[in-house]
């Protein structure tokens, strides 16, 4: 049975985030109470690398000493509270205002952008939407070489590329008035901090509640890189999943979690690394799928096992480890799998 949605659901970065990853995901997702994931902030590497995430964060928050912090205004931080706040803070009537946290709304989709660097010009004016990974950049190199293979993004930074893309997105849906841009804000190999090291440095008090349009610290003051990925943008907008552009697969997404649509479960080798691989939700997608509702001893816990192997297993609809035979493998002399 397909998990009941919840009403009034937004399409989030964090949902969009784990839809990439699967789709089906999205169903568990917003219903924890009854599909708890296996990711538990106990784990003690999670733990570091989300804690080192937003310690780069804040440093990058500090690269814009003008910014504004958006919920801390002392109203409640309701989605229609901190959406007009955001409003508010991008319509002042300065040359530049810089939002932390900023909040955007439209229809089905609600995120909440790293950083909003909006900045006017005499003809134009530009809505810079910014997301900071903590993923390394390397400025000695050409932006073609590190960014794209054959026509598309690198597998190595397409998801941060999908993720910007999204918020991109709705940015142009919510501000039409705006030229939006799309930046991803790295940790660059290239450069070396000043002053210090990063583990040692506080930039919370440099974020304010007033902001200063002429407070604006060098881009080469710091180890942070801001990247434009416009035209990566761009591609991904227009194919993003299968020929299918990301407005319309978006849309689906949020449908799903709204229950005015539905989202087949669809199995694959990256189930074997699924954070509801030990609950009932794997459980309601394997028996969705193959209509077997065995879930021991499956082809997925084969050690080492490719993951164009799985494929061509579960396409045979050879979901068990007992329905496989020497056939299924090529031996090597010495009567060995060669893939396995």
């Amino acid at each position: 049975m397909t998990p009941r949605p919840v009403a009034g659901q937004y399409l989030t970065k964090t949902l969009f985030r784990k839809a990439v990853t699967c789709p089906r995901k999205l169903v568990y997702a917003i219903r924890p109470d009854l599909y708890p994931s296996q990711v538990t902030s106990g784990d003690g590497l999670a733990q570091y690398l989300a804690d080192e995430g937003v310690r780069f964060g804040n440093y990058c928050k500090g690269m814009f000493p003008q910014g504004v912090e958006v919920g801390l205004s002392g109203t409640a931080p309701t989605v229609e509270n901190l959406v007009a706040e955001t409003a508010g803070l991008l319509k002042r009537d300065t040359k530049r205002i810089t939002v932390f946290e900023g909040a955007i709304r439209h229809e089905k989709f609600f995120l909440r952008p790293d950083i909003l660097d909006r900045v006017t010009n005499e003809d134009s004016t530009e809505l810079r939407l910014i997301e900071v990974k903590a993923k390394s950049w390397n400025s000695n190199k050409s932006y073609e070489s590190l960014m794209w293979t054959r026509g598309k993004p690198k597998a190595s930074f397409l998801r941060y590329v999908q993720d910007v893309a999204f918020q991109a997105m709705v940015a142009k849906l919510s501000y039409p008035e705006y030229k939006v841009s799309s930046w991803l804000m790295m940790p660059d190999r290239a450069k070396v901090m000043n002053g210090g090291n990063l583990c040692d440095t506080n930039f919370d008090e440099q974020v304010n509640s007033e902001g200063d349009e002429n407070l604006v610290l060098a881009d080469n003051q710091g180890i942070a890189t801001l990247v434009n990925v416009d035209d990566a943008v761009a591609q991904v907008t227009d194919d993003f999943i299968d020929g299918r552009g990301l407005s319309e697969v978006a849309s689906s997404w949020a449908d799903a979690i709204q229950g005015d649509s539905s989202i087949d479960a669809n199995i694959g080798a990256r189930c074997s690394s699924c954070e509801y691989r030990d609950g009932k939700a794997f459980k309601m997608c394997w028996e969705e799928a193959t209509k077997d509702d065995s879930h021991a001893d499956l082809i997925l816990d084969l050690h080492a096992i490719s993951e164009k192997k799985v494929k061509h297993f579960l396409q045979q609809k050879k979901y068990q480890m007992s329905d496989l035979t020497h056939q299924d493998f090529e031996l090597n002399s010495g009567g060995m799998p060669n893939e396995v």
